[in-house]
């Protein structure tokens, strides 16, 4: 079984002992969405370092939430695209190929929520792992991309719950972070071989609305 996955497995069985046991768990769906400003670490190019600008991504998908008491548990699934991440990297690397091209994800957060219930606002801090498939097309770079990566994520929000309909909204800032690398160790633009000499990390800040029903 993929270590990812296994992974994720003990982190939704660490995350349901922490319910309290006399707490009758509440289930809700929901969906959520939103931007993400992203970052690469610099990488060594022979005797040359690339540097990237932040990019303008953005989030869509689905979760389900379990409520217990102050706790919470919000697996979900995302469709992520982190933005045209590489621009920039042709010249720096003194190479001709289009590095225009979004970098791209399937994403699979497990959020731990503490909540603090205060009637119809509930603020919250949220923290987890996530665990990304890369979806990236671009014929003369995809392959240098680990298939999948681990990132771990921290945050806030506020839940807003609006009487008499069971829907709340929570806006959300999350700072997610990479802990295994992007990139595969031999790293390639088309036929020609880049001596890389380090792990390059990603990084965000993302701003999502979370609605549940």
């Amino acid at each position: 079984m993929n270590r990812f996955i296994k992974t994720g497995l003990a982190a939704l069985v660490a995350g349901c002992a922490l319910f309290p046991a006399n707490a009758d768990a509440i289930v809700k769906i929901g969906a959520t969405g939103g931007f993400s400003f992203s970052d690469l670490s610099d990488i060594e190019l022979g005797d040359t370092e690339t540097t990237y600008e932040s990019k303008t991504g953005y989030a869509i998908g689905g979760f389900v939430q379990i409520t217990a008491g102050p706790i919470a548990i919000r697996p979900g699934l995302l469709w992520v695209n982190a933005g045209p991440l590489y621009e920039g990297l042709a010249e720096a690397a003194n190479i001709d190929f289009d590095d225009s091209f979004d970098v791209t994800f399937f994403a699979i957060p497990v959020d731990f929520l503490y909540r603090i219930p205060l009637g119809v606002v509930s603020p919250y801090i949220v923290a987890g792992p996530e665990f990304r498939f890369n979806t990236t097309s671009s014929s003369d770079f995809e392959d240098n991309f680990k298939s999948s990566i681990m990132m771990g994520a921290v945050g806030a929000g506020i839940e807003f719950t609006l009487p008499a309909t069971g829907i709340s909204i929570a806006p959300e800032l999350r700072y997610e972070f990479d802990l295994n690398g992007v990139l595969e160790d031999n790293f390639m633009i088309g036929d020609v071989p880049v001596d890389v000499g380090q792990e390059q990390d990603i990084e965000a800040w993302a701003v999502r609305v979370h609605v549940t029903l």
